[in-house]
């Protein structure tokens, strides 16, 4: 009912009463109530739907006075404006708000349009408006001349659009707009005022208040911002020879919530330009996306070399810096043989014809740092074929150490020969020369005896003091026709008893053949020692023979100091499927293989904020030379991924002071609660084989539950404290169903010894279900013998050990 109808009825009733004061004067009183009956009947009839307040309902009839104080007539026409019914019924208010967007920046402002209300097209008056926050606190009302109506005076009135500034805190939010004015606009339908759930009347206004409706929600979220991040943040190279080259690489990491924009790479100043990188800006990286920045280090002197690289971008946090570390160092020479002969050259002297041949020795040493190939002996132009050699090449000289060549001088006429062997080999300096010489000569009377040596001279090279001796042979040879008898062997005059011999004397030798002396050299001190051993005998043409030697006592330096080094198998892992809530664990083994202590400082993935990866036992740890240490990483997921990424293990290892551990996974979210209820029957594996022969598996299940799905099984079999298989498979089961059988992949063996299995299945996020067997493999018998073997060997080299250190 319009505010015009309201007041028409309440001027009729006001009559009424009138009549019923003044009924003394009937035909008056009658005249005047059938005016008013008709001046009714016209206004419910024919005025419009509105208030159309005229100056003098302000006096005379009474209709907005009583509610509002009057206002200038002259300017404004009337109360308030109560907005556009749903239909001429004016049951329906149609209030409703909506904003201008679905989604906000914090604090950004949101415009919030209203409709609805009671206002007949074409009619103005005040408006009262009211914009609420989702606590019912009042944001902005239209504004107005007086009492904080709203729009007056020609303005159009709904709908009105209020402005607010959106809440600073990302989420979801719903605001509120209110419609202010009379209750009986909604009409009365028997009565009764029909107005929404929310309609809350004005205490300080008798009926009037307000009609309250939701607006549509709204979000506030953030805006959207790369973030960066470098795993690792710095590099370091250790030390490198210079010439080579090293390269590490840094992941480039997009943390934010858009797309980053890698727009320079670049050195930091005074940073080496023996750094280089790539690939080169610009870059672009998605949201959770990386990319690789490999940094080639290749330095030019011995020398250390720090710096950084800047990488600038459009994260907030620009410019990032990439420490680099490393120590040029220049490289020992190169590995390479050197060739030199004991003796360069050899006299046989004088050799009779037909008599016994003159054998002489030389050593073919290698002085180098680098195996000594020896790939050619021969004689050289014009050399006499009576001189013969042992051994044939080719044959391999190890570094520091030497090889025995022996040739042989048979006469065939009197005369003298002379000639060399030329000896090619993998030395820088081949090929080398070795001269020969000999003569020929009538045999002497078959009664005497006649001493050779062979070779005449011992060089025993360089000899490290408090090492092995040096042990060098000659032959004493009888070429005579009677036996030789060899009476004394002392040293020259100023000869060092550096120097001893075996055997001793006497000796015998036959005509034609020859004994072996052996001499040894134990320097004391270094520097040259030279001299020669006396050999007497009963040749009446030589009965004192002298063999040469010569040799040098060497310090050598002291050993290297000791360094750890280290081990690490395997170097990756592969944790399968894991269920998100669920946990699977694997092994690595570090292993110390060098000669000092092994510190293991930290072991982490390269991702140092995920929890999902623990490490036990943790760093720090030490390992002394030879030992080991098995380290255990649990992957517990929370959320469904895969998941890839290195687990680096730093240690004091100046080589290798991080080495990685290839960490990859499947995380799978569990069935939802309820949905599977998984009944593990039955799980059997083979229970004997051999080694080589397949084990089998048969897993059967049931689902009591009415609804069907899908969830993993995961096998694991760990033999002698290491695992050995594991793997994976999806199970599909069917509501209520009965038992369903299932399998994995078979194994195959390679060792000897009991393998414990362990299937589990989980069914939903609070239940697992687990089974367990167990395979017993056997070795074959000649495998089994051989290990038999192996261990016996080891008993008596531990016996053996042990009666050393008794001795």
């Amino acid at each position: 009912m319009s505010e015009v109808n309201r007041n028409m009825w309440d001027a009729v009733e006001e009559e009424t009463k009138m009549r019923v004061r003044f009924r003394r004067f009937p035909g008056v009183m009658a005249c005047l109530l059938g005016v008013l009956w008709l001046a009714a009947l016209l206004s419910v009839g024919l005025a419009p739907r509105t208030a159309e307040a005229k100056p003098e309902y302000f006096s005379g009839i009474g209709a907005c006075f009583a509610c509002h104080s009057a206002p200038t007539p002259a300017t404004c026409q009337g109360c308030h404006s109560h907005g556009t019914h749903s239909s001429t019924g004016m049951t329906g208010m149609n209030v409703a708000g909506a904003t201008n967007k679905t989604s906000y920046a914090p604090g950004e402002q949101v415009s919030v349009t209203i409709t609805g209300g009671h206002r007949p097209d074409g009619q103005s008056g005040w408006i009262r408006a009211i914009l609420y926050d989702q606590t019912m606190k009042e944001l902005v009302r239209s504004s107005g001349p007086t009492q904080g109506i709203g729009k007056c005076c020609g303005n159009t009135g709904y709908p009105i659009t209020l402005t607010a500034t959106a809440p600073t805190t990302p989420g979801t939010y719903t605001w509120n707009v209110a419609w202010y004015g009379n209750q009986f606009d909604k009409g009365n339908v028997g009565g009764t005022t029909v107005f929404g759930p929310r309609w809350t009347p004005d205490s300080t206004n008798p009926n009037h208040g307000q009609e309250i409706v939701a607006t549509n929600s709204f979000t506030v979220a953030a805006p959207a911002a790369p973030a960066i991040s470098l795993n690792p943040a710095s590099l370091t190279f250790g030390t490198v020879n210079t010439g080579s080259t090293v390269t590490l690489t840094a992941q480039i990491r997009n943390t934010g919530t858009a797309t980053l924009n890698v727009t320079g790479i670049a050195r930091a100043a005074g940073t080496s330009t023996e750094y280089t990188f790539g690939p080169a800006a610009p870059l672009t990286i998605p949201v959770g996306g990386s990319n690789t920045l490999s940094v080639t280090y290749t330095p030019t002197d011995a020398s250390t070399d720090t710096g950084s690289l800047t990488i600038t971008s459009n994260a907030s946090t620009s410019p990032t810096s990439l420490s680099l570390t490393g120590t040029g160092s220049v490289p020992s020479p190169p590995s390479q043989p050197a060739i030199s002969l004991s003796l360069a050259a050899l006299d046989f002297g004088t050799v009779a014809v037909g008599g016994v041949p003159a054998v002489r020795t030389t050593q073919i040493q290698n002085t180098g740092n680098a195996a000594l190939d020896v790939t050619g002996i021969a004689p050289a132009a014009g050399t006499s074929a009576e001189y013969i050699f042992t051994p044939t090449p080719p044959f391999t000289v190890a570094a520091g150490a030497n090889t025995t060549l022996t040739v042989t001088y048979t006469p065939v006429d009197v005369g003298t020969d002379t000639g060399s062997l030329t000896i090619t080999s993998n030395a820088s300096t081949s090929p080398t020369s070795l001269s020969l010489t000999g003569t020929g000569s009538v045999p002497p009377p078959p009664s005497q005896p006649a001493i050779g040596l062979t070779p005449p001279s011992l060089d025993f090279g360089t000899v490290n003091v408090g090492g092995p001796s040096g042990d060098l042979t000659t032959t004493i040879q009888n070429t005579g026709g009677a036996s030789l008898e060899i009476t004394g062997i002392a040293l020259c005059p100023g000869t060092s008893g550096e120097f001893t011999w075996s055997p001793g004397s006497p000796l015998t030798v036959a005509p034609g053949a020859g004994t072996t002396l052996t001499v040894h050299y134990t320097p004391a001190d270094a520097g040259t020692d030279a001299g020669c051993l006396a050999i007497a005998s009963n040749d009446p043409a030589t009965p004192s023979a002298n063999l040469a030697v010569t040799g040098i006592g060497n310090i050598p330096p002291p050993p290297p100091d000791p360094q750890p080094t280290i081990g690490l198998t395997p170097t990756s892992l592969n944790f399968g499927t894991v269920v998100v809530g669920g946990s699977v664990s694997k092994t690595v083994t570090i292993t110390n293989l060098g000669t000092a202590p092994l510190d293991v400082t930290s072991i982490g993935s390269c991702n140092a904020a995920s929890a999902e990866l623990t490490y036990a036992p943790p760093a720090p740890f030490t390992l002394a030379p030879g030992a080991q240490q098995t380290v255990t990483i649990s992957y517990a997921p929370t959320q469904a991924g895969t998941m890839a990424m290195e687990c680096l293990v730093a240690s004091n290892d100046l080589a290798t002071p991080s080495v990685p551990v290839t960490l990859t996974a499947e995380a799978v979210q569990p069935p939802p609660p309820g949905g599977l209820d998984i009944e593990l029957e039955h799980f059997k594996a083979t229970k004997k084989v051999k080694v080589g022969q397949q084990v089998t598996f048969k897993l059967e299940i049931e689902n009591e539950e009415e609804s069907s799905g899908e969830t993993p099984a995961t096998l694991v079999g760990m033999q002698n404290g290491v695992e050995v298989y594991n793997q994976t498979i999806m199970v599909v089961v069917e509501a209520e169903e009965e038992e369903t059988t299932w399998s994995f992949p078979p194994y195959t063996p390679t060792a000897a010894g009991k393998i414990a299995w362990t299937v589990t299945i989980m069914d939903d996020s609070s239940r697992t279900n687990q089974a367990t067997a167990t395979t017993d493999v056997k070795g074959t018998k000649k495998k089994e013998k051989k290990e038999e073997k192996k261990k016996m060997k080891k008993v008596k080299k531990v016996k053996k050990g042990k009666k050393k250190d008794n001795d």
